[in-house]
Parts: C-alpha cells; structure tokens; sequence
C-alpha cells in the first residue's frame, strides 16, 4: 500500500550457521524461508543482509560480538571461512529463488588495519572477490551487494579504490553505501540536523554516486539512512528516486525509551520512536506494529 518493493532484511550468522561452520540449524531456515513466503505473498524483493558475520565486521556492537571478540573476520582464516562457506550455503539454498534480490556479503566493514585505503585495499576487497566466487559457484543470477570501508558512511571516495568489475569478469554487482553524515553526530538536535545541514549532505552524496554510476557503469544502493527529521528524510527520497538511486531506509520505528529526539520530537536518529512526543516514559500504543 505505501508502494515499497523491496526490504533488506539484517540477519546474524548464527542464525543459520552453527559454530563449525559447516552445520546449519533448521529453526534458521524456517525462519528465513517463512520470512521470504510471506514477502512473496505482497511482492516485495528481500535482499539478506548478512548483518554479523562470524568473528564480527567491525567495532560495534552491531556485529554481533561481545566485547573484546569483535572485528576478528580480517584476521582469523577460520572465519573467513565460514563466512565463505555460509554465502555459498544460502546460494544454493536461494538460487531459484524469485523473492530473494540479492545478497549484502557483510554490513559495514570496518577493519582498522592502517590507513583507511588500506584497510579497503587490502582487506575488504580480497574478501569481497572470495565471497562473490562462494555464491557464484551456486548462484549467477542474483544480485551481490558490496559495502565501502568505514561502516559504508561518508565514504564514497573508497569505491574508486575498488578494482572494475568488468576488467575481473563480475557482473550483477551493486555497490552499497550508508548515509549517517552529520546525523550521528548531532543528536540533541545541533546544527548537524538542521535541513541546510543535511541537505548539503545529501547533495554531496548524490553527485559523487551519481558520478560513480556514470564511470562504472554499476548500480549504487544507498542501504542505510536515517536524516533524523521528517522534512529531511523527505529531501533525501527525492533526490534518490530523481538520481535513479535505489534505497532502503534503517528502521523505521524504534522499540523503547530514548530521550535523544528532544521533547518535542516523536522521533530519533533511528527512526520514528514508539513513545509519546514530550512523555519519553509513555508508550505510543497506536503506533506500535500487529
């Protein structure tokens, strides 16, 4: 009814994927399967969001890892391995499948390891290549998303870095970016959220994707943003759906308190908040989902 076509759904390995790496666990697979019937039924494309992957992407909690245990996927063989051998496992479970859009390898790279170009280089990189032959070997026809360095945020420069497709014989690539420019850092409503703020953000982001496309000749998705205000968030959707970029929107309803919106905002920088505008204590019955 709202005209969406397509969700990415964020999903832990572990989900799926025992902890050998090489068993999978069927409660999983019922979950998926039921979540890609019921999609099916309204015509809506899924695209699985491998949202933790084993030893985690990253620093943050996020990735799945406790403390201490993050951001081991660039390191550690064992995990890489896993993470091979799970997208090569949902490939062959998926390949026919007419609902699934595609496959996002990992969520918000982050490595850390030397310069941020290096980081990209030499680490996210090799691993997109290895992830993208894992599916391949079961899977030619849908979509493989790759995600930049640096949590995918204010990043497009990196994407240069990468080399062209065209010239490695890939093909059904979609570059992925997130947009959290400024919005993050500006959540008790600093200037970073005001409308001249974020739409230079946006308009910034636009003309290097854009550009991107152009010289690449390869989709760009923006799969993440949250602009922290309405006015903003309505900005943003113009600008992607006029540039030809595609988009998916992080949360659009938050669970529980969270004061950051101000009290006179029912929102925050990650979504509309299930509370009352100005009654951070009070929850909002008649916006909460069946």
């Amino acid at each position: 009814e709202l005209g969406y076509n397509c969700v990415r759904v964020p999903f832990a390995y572990g989900l799926i994927q025992a902890e050998n790496g090489t068993n999978y666990l069927s409660e999983g697979w019922n979950r998926l399967d039921w979540l890609l019937n019921e999609c099916a039924k309204r015509r809506i494309w899924v695209l699985l969001d491998l949202h933790s992957t084993p030893g985690g992407q990253n620093w943050y909690e996020h990735c799945g890892q406790p403390d201490g245990l993050r951001n081991r996927l660039w390191t550690n063989p064992k995990c890489q391995d896993k993470t091979a051998h799970l997208w090569n496992t949902v490939a062959a479970r998926y390949s026919n499948n007419t609902t699934v859009a595609g496959y996002d390898l990992f969520n918000e790279p982050n490595p850390e390891i030397g310069t941020k170009e290096q980081s990209y280089s030499n680490y996210i990189v090799p691993l997109h290549d290895r992830l993208y032959k894992s599916i391949r070997s079961n899977d030619t026809r849908h979509l493989i998303f790759m995600e930049d360095n640096w949590h995918a945020t204010s990043n497009a420069a990196f994407a240069w870095n990468h080399p062209r497709l065209q010239d490695k014989g890939g093909s059904n690539v979609v570059f992925e970016f997130h947009n959290y420019e400024h919005v993050l850092n500006g959540l008790n409503y600093t200037n970073d959220w005001y409308f001249e703020t974020q739409k230079e953000t946006v308009d910034e982001n636009v003309r290097l994707f854009t550009a991107y496309m152009e010289e690449r000749q390869v989709p760009v998705f923006v799969g993440e943003f949250c602009p922290g205000d309405p006015r903003n968030m309505e900005y943003f959707v113009r600008r992607f759906n006029a540039s030809g970029i595609n988009w998916a929107h992080w949360n659009y309803r938050n669970w529980g308190w969270d004061a950051s919106g101000g009290t006179n905002h029912p929102w925050t920088g990650w979504g509309l908040d299930y509370r009352t505008a100005g009654a951070f204590n009070t929850t909002n019955y008649a916006i909460q989902p069946n």
